[in-house]
This record gives structure tokens, sequence and C-alpha cells, in this order.
């Protein structure tokens, strides 16, 4: 048994990261006849169907759920039958056989990696938004007495049963620990029509119909996660559309207004504190503070202490300028009122525990 990677080993990750990275966040349209190929047998090897469902193929997440609320309403399905367990079906009898010393570095320095890119910059913002937009939307896309049967299921809302391209972080773990560490698979078959299905965005299996989503048209992004300073970061053919700065999910107005035709007064009025942060960092704090009345109260290395005045109602409201070190840009905290130094508004912010994290750490 191989209890060590060796340095010719750890040369081959950065491919496999570069690799599955890349597959994770592809946007490469899918045929329908690809996918009855791949979710036919994916139907009988991994959900152990004598009868597959025919197999379609929508645009979007907002699609796709739109056609579960309608099938679950109208056959009266429960949630256990539209998603059942893949981990007892492949996934843990994979991670049996690959349980050992090496499989901990693998995952932290491969796969852990391509989930960074992939998974929490991408997937989870898009269930954020597919919840909320398929809410907002349904009751355009269907009838009403399906409308108020699927509206009642959104609070226990149904996630695919497996999203596909977003589990590219595993498959590059599999694929190494088979292809370099020579770990071979009882269920080679089940893994390969497990692995076919990355190729899309996610996955449906109904009893009555196989519903498959085309992965994103658009995918843009930064270092920090989904990014375009001109147009939607992730987009399903114009539907599910997320529009985000530096990995920070924002209002659509927000990202396409110039940064000129945006007011101080807005920033500041934003309770949402990343999202005033990216608005700052778009329009400028020099601008900003430019454009507001507004005084320095104190000064300590990076921190200073302003008193702004936001309108004729909102006086003297104070805000720390301080850099954020996880992005690396200034931005204004608002803080209590009382506070006039900085000192004391680092002892407020940090619960009066101590004045700097660092300093501190």
């Amino acid at each position: 048994m191989i209890i060590e990677l060796t340095q010719e080993h750890l040369n081959k990750f950065p491919k496999y990261v570069a690799e599955w990275t890349q597959k994770g966040l592809t946007t490469e349209r899918r045929s329908l006849e690809d996918a009855i190929i791949d979710f036919g047998s994916f139907q009988k090897l991994i959900l152990k169907k004598e009868n597959p469902a025919p197999v379609v193929i929508l645009d979007s997440p907002m699609q796709c759920r739109i056609a579960v609320g309608i099938i679950v309403s109208l056959k009266n399905l429960s949630e256990s039958q539209v998603r059942s367990q893949v981990w007892s079906q492949v996934r843990s009898q994979v991670w049996s056989q690959v349980w050992s010393q090496v499989e901990s570095q693998v995952w932290s320095q491969v796969g852990s990696q391509v989930e960074s890119q992939v998974w929490s910059q991408v997937e989870s913002q898009v269930w954020s938004q597919v919840v909320s937009q398929v809410r907002s939307q349904v009751e355009s896309q269907v009838g009403s007495q399906v409308e108020s049967q699927v509206r009642s299921q959104d609070k226990d809302f149904v996630y695919p049963y497996f999203d596909c391209q977003f589990w590219a972080g595993w498959f590059s773990f599999y694929e190494f620990m088979k292809n370099e560490i020579g770990i071979s698979f009882t269920n080679e078959k089940e893994y390969n029509a497990f692995k076919n299905c990355q190729k899309y965005g996610m996955v449906f299996p109904l009893d009555e119909l196989c519903i498959v989503c085309q992965p994103p048209t658009v995918i843009k992004k930064n270092s920090n996660g989904l990014h375009c300073s001109d147009g939607p970061a992730l987009s399903y053919n114009g539907e599910n559309e997320i529009y985000a700065l530096n990995g920070v999910s924002m209002p659509k107005e927000y990202v396409l207004t110039s940064a000129e035709n945006i007011s101080a007064e807005t920033v500041m009025k934003e309770i949402n504190v990343e999202i005033r942060r990216e608005l700052l960092r778009k329009v400028g704090i020099e601008r900003l503070l430019n454009d507001l009345p507004h005084k320095i109260l104190d000064n300590v290395g990076d921190y200073q202490l302003y008193s702004l005045d936001l309108s004729d109602e909102l006086k003297n409201c104070k805000y720390l300028k301080m850099v954020n070190p996880s992005v690396g840009c200034f931005h204004l905290e608002g803080i209590d009122p009382s506070i006039n130094t900085v000192e004391e508004a680092l002892k407020w912010r940090n619960n009066n525990m101590f004045v700097n994290a660092e300093v501190l750490t």
C-alpha cells in the first residue's frame, strides 16, 4: 500500500487542478442526444432503474425547478422520490476504497483547490439566486392552480439530486487516485456513468421525467469569486443571472450603473456591509469623501475616524476608515455615534475585548 506521495506525484497536482477547475466552470452547451445517452446510463447504473424515465434538457435552473414543481404537484410526489442518496450508491463505495494516508494530501491540494474555485465561489451563489428567483417568477410561468402548489413547496426547496459540474473537486480527487496512485474501483461502470454527467449543470431524475439542466452560458470570475463589472457574472442563457463584484452578489443596477452616476448618498445608505464595500471600491473612497461634508476626528496608522453628514437629517454619522485585509481595499464601517477616537472605535467593533485583532494574534 502506498502511504506517501512521491515528488513525481506532487508535480502532477497543478495539472489536475487546472483540468478540473476548467471542467467545473464549463459553459459548453450539451445536446439532447448526449443527455439521453449519459442520463440513460445514469438512471440504470446509479439509480438502478429498470425503466429509465425520458430525458429532457432545459436551459436554466429556474426552468428545471418550475418543471419539477409542476410534476411534483400534479403527481403528488414526495421529496424522497425526487432525491435519493448518491452517497450510498457510488460516492461512499469509492471513498472507502481510497481512504488512506495519501487521500488527505490529494484532497487538500487538488480537490479543495478546485472546490474553492467552483463550489464556494460559484455554486453557492447559483442556488441562493435560484431559490429567490423561482419564488418571484414562478407565478408568471405556470397556471394559477399549479402555481399555488409549487409555491407551497418552495419553503422546502427541492435541490437537484446531483449538481453535476459543481462536483469537479471530487472528480479531480478520484481521478488522481485512480490514474496516479493506481486505485482500482470495483464499481468502474457506475463511476464512469457518474463522471460522464459532470459535463452538465444539474439533474432532477423524477420517476416520470429526468430533467437535466445545461451548464451556464456565462461564468466570469476573479480570484475572489464571481465578478463582472459590466454585465452578469453568471447567466443561464439569460435566466438566473447573478451580478457580482469580487465574489459579492450585487443588485443589477449597482453593476450596470457607471461609477460617476452612483451618488455618495446611495453608497452610504446601503446597509449590506459587503455590498457597500464593493460600491466604495467602484466609486472610490476619495470621491465619496469629496462629495459628502466630513471631518477627520482621529487618525492612527491606517485607521481614520470620520464624521460624515449623509443628509440634512443624518449629520455627524461616525465611520471608521480601515483596510479590509481579506480583499486589500479601504472600506468605511459605521460605528456608535458616541465614539470620538480610533481606539474607542476599534474596541467597540471588537466587543471591547481588544483594540486590534492582528496585534492580538
